[in-house]
């Protein structure tokens, strides 16, 4: 995931910060310049004399920031409660009815719902979502569920 930020804290200069989805690589870039990482959440910015330490405070889940120039910039804000209550509605029908496979389904999809409605800056929008993510899972597990009987159970 990418985040661009450009404001007063950043002193108006493009500070860019990148984690691998997988991975769970951090990279920061300010001002054009890709910083060297010195420990685990510590970048150092060199421009010519000048050096500053930057600091990445929390993950994707709880919201990013960056401790720099004496500052906290907020690169990706933290989620809000119904954000995760929603997140969780669509985990629970594929862990209940679904079991394992179904279970497995779910869980994509409650991250795949919280990625999407981070995004969304209207509630109806993000409830919509939910709905229209909880409809097709259940599509999904009820599909799922009648291709296992017809393999396991050719009577059927």
């Amino acid at each position: 995931m990418k985040y661009i930020v450009n404001n007063q804290a950043t002193q108006n200069k493009d500070l860019v910060y990148t984690e691998g989805f997988w991975s769970g690589k951090k990279t920061i870039t300010y001002n054009s310049v890709e910083l060297k990482k010195i420990e685990k959440n510590k970048f150092e910015y060199a421009d010519g004399d000048k050096k500053e330490v930057f600091e990445i405070k929390g993950n994707s889940f709880l919201g990013v920031k960056i401790n720099m120039f004496g500052q906290d910039v907020e690169v990706l804000r933290q989620l809000v409660w119904y954000e995760i209550l929603l997140s969780v509605l669509v985990f629970l029908p594929g862990v209940i009815f679904g079991g394992m496979i179904g279970g497995m389904i779910a869980g994509v999809l409650g991250v795949v719902n919280l990625f999407i409605i981070r995004h969304l800056d209207k509630w109806y929008l993000k409830l919509l979502t939910t709905l229209g993510i909880l409809v097709g899972e259940v599509l999904l597990l009820f599909v799922v569920g009648v291709l296992l009987l017809k393999i396991f159970n050719p009577i059927i």
